[in-house]
C-alpha cells in the first residue's frame, strides 16, 4: 500500500500548476521576456594564427614548421566590440587586440571542426528578479539584451606575429579584458578558452 500524499503537497502542486498556466498565458504579452524580432548577427572570415596546428615549410632548403594561419568564421559584432571598432568602420591590420588578420583571408586554408582560442565576455547589469513559470524567481545579473542590445560576446584571439605560446595568448586576453573593464559593470565577467587538438598540416 502506497503512502498517502499529504494535502499540503497536493495544494502546493495545484498552486504551481496554476502559476505555470498563468505564466505561459502572459508570456507573449510581456515585452521583458519576449522579443518578436530577430537581430542579425552576421559572421565573417578572419585569418587566425593557430596555437598548435603547424604547417611544413622548406625555408632555404631546410625543412621547418611554423604556426599555420587558418581561415575561420567569427562574429562580426563580437570582434568589433573587443577591438573597439564601431559598426561600419573598417577592420584592418591596425586593429590588433585579437591578433587576427582581416585582409588576406582568402590566402588561408579552412579547417573543419576547428576550435580556436577564444575570449568571452558577459556584460553585467542591474540585478533584476525574473519570475519563473512556477511562480518562483531567480536574480539576473547580466545586462538587458532586448532590442539591438547585446550582452554576451565571443571572438577568436591569437598573436599575429612573434612568439606564439599559450601564455602569450593568455596575456593578450588579459590585455583585452583590461581595455574593456570600464564597460563590464559590477557583475560582468571575461574569460578565455585555449585552442586544443594539436595536429600537423603537410603541404607540398
Amino acid at each position: 500500500m502506497g503512502r498517502r500524499t499529504p494535502s499540503w503537497q497536493l495544494e502546493r502542486r495545484a498552486a504551481q500548476a496554476k502559476a505555470r498556466e498563468q505564466y505561459l498565458t502572459d508570456k507573449h504579452k510581456n515585452t521583458d521576456t519576449f522579443k518578436a524580432t530577430v537581430d542579425k548577427r552576421p559572421r565573417f572570415r578572419v585569418g587566425y594564427r593557430s596555437l598548435y596546428k603547424t604547417i611544413a615549410t622548406a625555408a632555404g632548403g631546410t625543412a621547418t614548421t611554423d604556426h599555420a594561419v587558418i581561415s575561420i568564421l567569427a562574429s562580426e559584432a563580437s570582434t568589433r566590440w573587443f577591438e573597439g571598432v564601431a559598426a561600419g568602420a573598417v577592420l584592418a591590420d591596425g586593429n590588433n587586440k585579437l591578433g587576427l588578420d582581416y585582409t588576406a583571408v582568402n590566402d588561408y586554408v579552412e579547417v573543419p571542426k576547428f576550435n580556436p582560442s577564444k575570449i568571452h565576455a558577459v556584460v553585467g547589469g542591474t540585478p533584476t528578479a525574473v519570475r519563473t513559470k512556477y511562480n518562483t524567481r531567480y536574480v539576473k545579473y547580466t545586462a538587458n539584451a532586448q532590442g539591438e542590445a547585446q550582452a554576451s560576446y565571443t571572438a577568436p584571439i591569437s598573436i599575429r606575429t612573434g612568439t606564439l605560446t599559450p601564455q602569450a595568448v593568455i596575456t593578450a586576453a588579459q590585455t583585452v579584458a583590461t581595455s574593456k573593464k570600464n564597460v563590464m559593470g559590477e557583475y560582468g565577467r571575461i574569460w578565455y578558452t585555449l585552442e586544443y587538438e594539436p595536429t600537423t598540416l603537410d603541404i607540398d
